[in-house]
């Protein structure tokens, strides 16, 4: 009887080539769905691929996971479309579901994270107009 070692080997790196055949599909798929919700599953679906494959590839790849990875580029995305914005009457929701963010405090707190900056200070305005208060000589403040 032999000894069966108690670990595993590591797993193999990945083929460059294949895991960058997968990142390239998979962002061609999101720029065929701009608007669309997207999730790690739903890439899995139309690359037909397993999710840890397409988690590897992404890892190889770009260093960070395929979410992490495609929130930024429409983080990115919408960046752009709100500096190309300003001055119109195009508002932060449009931005946002236009770059397949469709829960809007979600979009600020991520566009937050990475930028520094509410959407709305990058569009130019205030998310919501400025509330005045009235002061007890009939003025406001």
């Amino acid at each position: 009887m032999h000894p069966v070692p108690l670990s595993a080997a590591p797993p193999k790196r990945m083929q460059p080539v294949n895991a960058h055949r997968i990142t390239t599909a998979a962002l061609a798929f999101v720029d065929a769905n701009p608007h669309e919700p997207l999730t790690v599953m739903k890439l899995c679906l139309a690359l037909k691929v397993s999710r840890t494959y397409l988690q590897r590839s992404f890892l190889e790849i770009y260093g960070v996971s395929p979410l992490a990875y495609l929130r930024m580029r429409r983080l990115n995305d919408a960046r752009r479309a709100l500096k190309a914005a300003q001055g119109t009457d195009v508002t932060v929701a449009e931005v946002a579901m236009g770059n397949g963010f469709f829960h809007c405090a979600r979009f600020a707190k991520h566009y937050f994270q990475q930028f520094g900056e509410l959407p709305s200070a990058t569009l130019g305005r205030p998310s919501r107009p400025a509330r005045t208060a009235p002061v007890p000589d009939g003025q406001t403040r």
